[in-house]
């Protein structure tokens, strides 16, 4: 198989992980159909509008590595940097949201918001770079505000 399709299914699989997280909390989650923007989903929330989502897969490496204790290993281990752009533009200044990294065998999620990768040049580290918890959907303020009908006869006479 081709690389760049393995690489491509990899992407599609890891924002199936992060778009099944996300409805699963009560977001209204969607793909980008397009391909042309930097946004890999969508999710749209009555009240808070439209919030954009650019999902990066953790690849493995293998080989020898000095971990942080000075040991030497060897055998795989995920990529722990996010890269922040797409070649020649920033995440950071196209409106995304959210930034997520994914790492594929293990399903662990790290979230960041734009207020935290910002922050970071061209690439973030993500031992070094605490991630966010992603909240659940909030009610919605319509349902809040509604009022109880006392007597439902009274509008049907």
């Amino acid at each position: 198989m081709n690389p760049r399709n393995v690489k491509q299914l990899k992407g599609n699989e890891c924002e199936d992980i992060v778009l099944s997280h996300l409805t699963g909390q009560g977001w209204n989650a969607f793909t980008a159909q397009h391909g042309k923007g930097m946004a890999d989903l969508i999710v749209y929330h009555e009240d808070l509008g439209c919030i954009t989502y650019q999902v990066k897969t953790l690849t493995r490496q293998g080989g020898k590595h000095i971990s942080g204790n000075g040991i030497v290993m060897e055998g795989e281990r995920p990529r722990i940097v996010l890269k922040l752009t797409d070649g020649k533009r920033y995440y950071r200044d196209n409106n995304i949201d959210w930034m997520v990294g994914v790492d594929p065998i293990t399903r662990n999620m790290y979230f960041y918001p734009h207020d935290v990768y910002s922050k970071c040049s061209t690439r973030l580290t993500i031992d070094k770079v605490k991630p966010t918890e992603h909240l659940e959907a909030p009610e919605l303020q319509c349902f809040k505000d509604k009022r109880e009908i006392p007597d439902l006869n009274e509008f049907l006479d």
